[in-house]
Order: C-alpha cells, then structure tokens, then sequence
C-alpha cells in the first residue's frame, strides 16, 4: 500500500472512531437528560429509590442502547466500505485457554502495576502544585438496586460493550496501519475516554493490553474476560464500602484520635477493614504473580509480545500522529481531555 493511500485509510478510520466518541458522549448525556426530566415528575432524584432507578436506566441506555447505535453508525461510515464486521471477531481463540489465562494474568499484573504508578505520580502532582483533583466515586449506595446497578454496569455491560466499541471497533479501524500504533492510538482514546483523571493513565494501560490479547488471542473473548475479571474485584470493593457504611473521614483521621477512640472504631469496622484487607491483597497478589509471568514469557517466548512488523516504511510514531490529528479524532481527543479537566476540578 503507497504512503498516501495508507495515510487515508488511517485519517478515515480514526475519523470514523472519533464520530463514534463525540456521538457516545451525546447521546449518553442527552439520554441521561431525558431520563432524569421523566423520573423527576415523580419525586426527588437526588436521593433514594428514584436516585438509583436514574442510575440504572442512565447504564441501560449508555450501554445496550447507545454502543449498538453506535457500531451499526460506525459500519455505515466505514466498516461497510473497509469489510470490518464486529461478528468476526466473536470467533473461537487461535490459542489454547490455558495460554489465554496466562497472558490475561500478565496483562492484569501490569494494569495494576501501572494503578500504583498512576496513583503515585497524581499524589506527587497535587503536593507540587496544591491543587486538590476530585475523583469520580464508584463506591455503590446501601440499597439492592444501586448493588445490581454496580454489578450489571461494572462487570456485565462495561466488558461486553466497550470491548466491542475499542478493540473489535477502534482498534482495528486503524489496523491497517500496524498493530502497535493501532493499539496505541487504542490505548490513549480509551483512557481520555474516562474522563476521570485518576483512571486515565492505567486505563490507557489496560486499553493497551486489552488490544494485546485481542491480537494474540485472535478473538475479542480474550479481552472480554480480562475487562470483567478486573471490573469484577472493582465491584466487588465499591459493594463492601456502601454496604458496610465505612466512614472514611474517620479513618483518614484516625492519628487524631484518643487510643481508646481508635480501639473502638477498629473494632466496630473490623470487618469492612479485613474485607477491603483481603481485596487490596488480592490485587497484590495478581499484580506479583503477573509480573512474575511476564519475566518468564520474556525470557522464554520473547517473540510473543512483538507484534508484527507492518508492511509499510512509516515509523510508528508518525502513524500514531496521523491518527491523533485526524480532524474529529484530535476534536473528540480535545473534548474528553478538556472534560476530564473539567470534572478533575469539581466543576461537575
């Protein structure tokens, strides 16, 4: 394929993918809107029953609605004249199972690492500069509905629908050009696409190793079931905070109590403490065992986390830069960052 055709083919895909990132965040916020101003003529939606109803449409919509819409408009723009069909990728992994749960452990191992680094480097930011960043709260309120609302959202629909939005969509959009700046140019939009400073960095990670085993593995399965087993001890965590009511103002201020004061409320929250214990734990756990793997694939099967060399003369940084300014993409890029920026600063 010659330079310019290849040039057009990427500016049209990562076109194409940036549509689908400014329409997602229309029809989301419009659809929330809607919803908000239907429930509101029966009661206050701030709080209580109505407030966790909202929550749980708002996901219905956000997901099984609009990212369906979405794709069958992105296979109109694009997909039909390039012959990408999502269903192909809903296909049997070219690799045992075995060999998926491995890489998928390897992938969680640097996810997680990568948490701890994000983590960090926004603690030093905040300390360097004063500024005090607001973080999206995922933690679920105590009642049945917002629990099936964390759980449906985080573990059923998120795996299932951005999967199928990034790495079956996004992803191979910009194929053409290369695995590596495909999964990169994947990587970053999934990590603006957020739009919560504290997950921006190790989402763009997991957006990046998500991409990874889609490759490997040959099938969007693999990714699939890296997303849920994730998001699966995310909710797991938010349920034991809400349902177990663990004042976090008082234990960030434990130092300033009385030792009697201190004994008393490690008592009373002995086990949302032991709980959470477990589940931080647990993360360790999976980040040491994955790095472990990945020294171990790397010494033995390095071949397997190259990907393989495009046909093309173009370096991959200037793939990446074709896509990034692609006139939606660098439009949609510009909106998420701005809106992360935004939300980072309790503005909304």
């Amino acid at each position: 394929m010659e330079q310019t055709q290849l040039k057009q083919e990427l500016r049209r895909g990562a076109n194409a993918s940036g549509v689908m990132v400014i329409l997602f965040y229309l029809m989301v916020y419009g659809g929330s809107f809607l919803i908000s101003t239907i429930l509101s003529q029966f009661g206050n939606i701030k709080e209580g029953f109505l407030n966790d109803l909202l929550s749980f449409l708002s996901f219905t919509f956000q997901y099984p609605i609009t990212v369906p819409i979405l794709l069958m408009i992105f296979h109109f723009i694009c997909g039909k004249k390039s012959g990408l069909r999502l269903r192909d990728t809903f296909c049997k992994p070219k690799v045992p199972m075995k060999t998926i749960f491995r890489w998928i452990l390897i992938c969680l191992g640097i996810t997680y690492a990568s948490t701890y680094v994000s983590r960090i480097f926004w603690m030093i930011l905040q300390a360097l500069t004063g500024l005090e960043m607001v973080a999206q709260d995922f933690t679920a309120d105590n009642s049945w509905l917002s629990m099936l609302t964390n759980v449906i959202a985080m573990v059923i629909y998120a795996p299932l629908f951005e999967e199928m939005m990034f790495r079956g969509t996004i992803f191979r959009s910009t194929q053409k050009g290369g695995d590596l700046a495909s999964a990169l140019l994947c990587g970053i939009v999934f990590g603006l696409w957020h739009t919560n400073y504290d997950q921006t960095i190790y989402t763009a990670v997991m957006g990046f190793c998500a991409c990874i085993l889609f490759v490997k593995s040959g099938s969007i399965w693999a990714p699939i079931l890296m997303h849920a087993l994730m998001n699966s001890i995310g909710a797991f965590q938010s349920l034991i905070m809400g349902s177990m009511e663990l004042d976090m103002n008082k234990m960030l201020n434990i130092s300033e109590m009385t030792d009697e004061q201190a004994i008393e409320f490690l008592i009373e929250n002995a086990v949302p403490f032991c709980t959470l214990m477990l589940s931080g734990m647990l993360i360790m756990g999976l980040m040491g065992l994955g790095i472990i793997l990945l020294i171990i694939e790397l010494a033995q099967h390095k071949q397997l986390f190259r990907f393989e060399k495009a046909e093309d003369d173009l370096p991959v940084g200037k793939k990446l830069v074709i896509c990034l300014t692609s006139p939606v993409m660098l439009l949609a890029c510009i909106g998420l960052l701005a809106f992360t920026v935004i939300r980072a600063m309790g503005i909304l």
